[in-house]
């Protein structure tokens, strides 16, 4: 039996290991970005990942390669060091984009439902997250379940709703049915009592209403990391807002940085051991 428990701790040692090997942020320097596009997919390789990107604009994201892209930004989400992401931990990332995150959460073991709400972003998404532990879906999410005026721009990654983002001026603009996240989980039963170890990511504006449609699974909830920008209506950023709509549904904020990103982490005080 201790033999067996030897082996599992190094097993254990050794994937993680491996997953610094490849996402180590030096290597990068010595990484030959490449953009390819062929049968209308741009897509950028540097010898070890391969990512499809949504718009050739969007290389401009990796000037120091797509691990260092992809390690920055779990870094400034407080991934790997205030929220701790471990095998079998289920974590829900809304405005996905084209799966950075999720790459980097499913190489810790943990599984991931990602949502995004560009078509075409999202099927970059598909591409990146292929054979990974994630469930995928192309949902609006939102307060309501209603239509919305969604704004797109996928060239920027800026895509938001009308009524609460600052909308990019050459974006274009549809009519969808956007649902709660409360209603996205309850579709699948599987989540809807699940505990549910982090929601992370970013709505471009709308996150005060992304947490007002996600009342019934709060509870279930044991950290939210969002990025709280300057990306609502005015160019202000719905930290503040969606602070106090958390506090008040027993969220204690752990972290609060005023930048450009403005992040915002949280934990539920349900999960606060108690010395």
């Amino acid at each position: 039996m201790k033999i067996k428990k030897f082996m599992k701790i190094e097993l254990k040692i050794f994937l993680s290991n491996l997953i610094d090997i490849i996402l180590r942020k030096n290597q990068d320097y010595r990484r030959n970005l490449v953009l390819q596009m062929t049968n209308n997919n741009i897509f950028i390789n540097d010898g070890i990942f391969t990512l499809f990107l949504p718009s050739e604009n969007r290389i401009n994201y990796y000037p120091r390669g797509i691990a260092y892209r992809i390690s920055s930004l779990a870094k400034n989400y407080g991934l790997g060091n205030k929220i701790k992401i471990e095998k079998n931990d289920l974590v829900i990332n809304i405005g996905a984009n084209i799966g950075e995150l999720v790459i980097w959460i499913c190489l810790r073991g943990a599984r991931v439902i990602a949502i995004e709400g560009d078509s075409k972003t999202f099927e970059c998404l598909s591409r990146n997250c292929f054979g990974l532990n994630s469930e995928l879906h192309n949902k609006v999410l939102w307060k309501t379940n209603e239509k919305v005026t969604f704004s797109i721009d996928s060239s920027n990654a800026s895509s938001t709703i009308e009524e609460t983002g600052d909308c990019p001026q050459n974006a274009r603009k549809e009519s969808v049915k956007a649902i709660k996240l409360d209603d996205l989980i309850s579709k699948t039963q599987k989540y809807t009592h699940q505990k549910i170890k982090l929601l992370i990511g970013d709505c471009e504006g709308s996150e005060p209403e992304l947490i007002l449609g996600a009342m019934k699974i709060l509870k279930n909830i044991e950290y939210i990391s969002l990025d709280c920008g300057k990306e609502r209506k005015g160019k202000v950023s719905s930290q503040a807002e969606v602070e106090k709509i958390l506090n008040r549904n027993n969220f204690q904020t752990i972290f609060k940085q005023k930048n450009k990103r403005y992040i915002l982490i949280c934990k539920n005080k349900k999960f606060i051991i108690k010395n």
